[in-house]
């Protein structure tokens, strides 16, 4: 063979070779819609811990499997939490902690509350006479005054109080017989979160999709459907979020 061929042949060895190694490059990165994290808000006592769960899903909510999810704080004096996704509550507060993965975010809301206080109760029963009128205000205070806050302030004093109500979900897309936290957020009128909120939770058409009271939707059948969180059961501030059930 004369060297003209055979640098012919060996040039199209190398430019083979090189397409086929091209072939097997990087993994491509998986596409995205959302991160769903569970549960989406909860509430803590002080030094509780409560693992999370975060999926995250392409864009036609099917979970990808073996994603690696990262675990960021956003406030990490009130919460911290581990590489596996364990919440502990450091302080009282409300922080939010984010599941991340391929650019993408998943939100979930922690409030920590002070512990029932052992203490609190001692000098009411320790001071018989006197201490009748202490257990009657307490009883006033629904019990603990540190309760008092979830039982008094999520009533009508706590509603009246609600200027906007806003909805997020993690997809606007639900699979049929798939579940998906939503969660509502109340503000007053200065724009300041209102705690504790009570939220009366309905869907515009329960043959497509269902909402619990604690807001976790349930798909049906195929359709749309508006999910409706409001401060009172026949009317009030209210927000809302569409969804599609697939």
């Amino acid at each position: 063979m004369s060297r003209s061929g055979r640098r012919l042949v060996t040039g199209v060895v190398v430019v083979m070779s090189s397409w086929s190694c091209g072939s097997t490059g990087p993994d491509v990165t998986p596409e995205v819609g959302a991160i769903v994290v569970t549960p989406a808000s909860t509430t803590l006592a002080l030094n509780g811990q409560l693992p999370l769960q975060a999926e995250v899903q392409d864009g036609s909510g099917t979970a990808i499997p073996d994603a690696a999810i990262t675990w960021t704080v956003q406030k990490p004096s009130i919460v911290s939490i581990s590489s596996a996704g364990v919440v502990t509550a450091l302080a009282v507060g409300t922080s939010q902690v984010a599941a991340n993965a391929f650019g993408k975010s998943g939100v979930a809301s922690i409030t920590v509350n002070p512990a029932t206080s052992p203490g609190a109760d001692h000098p009411g029963s320790g001071d018989s006479g006197a201490g009748n009128s202490g257990n009657s205000g307490n009883s006033g205070n629904s019990g603990n005054s540190g309760n008092s806050g979830n039982s008094g302030n999520s009533g009508a004093d706590n509603a009246s109080a609600v200027a906007t109500v806003s909805v997020t979900a993690p997809s606007k897309k639900v699979k049929a017989g798939a579940t998906m936290q939503l969660v509502a957020t109340a503000k007053d009128s200065k724009g300041n979160p209102v705690p504790h909120p009570t939220l009366y939770w309905s869907s515009s058409n329960n043959n497509t999709a269902t909402v619990s009271a604690s807001g976790l939707v349930t798909g049906r059948r195929k359709g749309s459907v508006t999910i409706t969180a409001q401060t009172a059961q026949n009317g009030g501030k209210s927000g809302s979020v569409g969804i599609d059930v697939k």
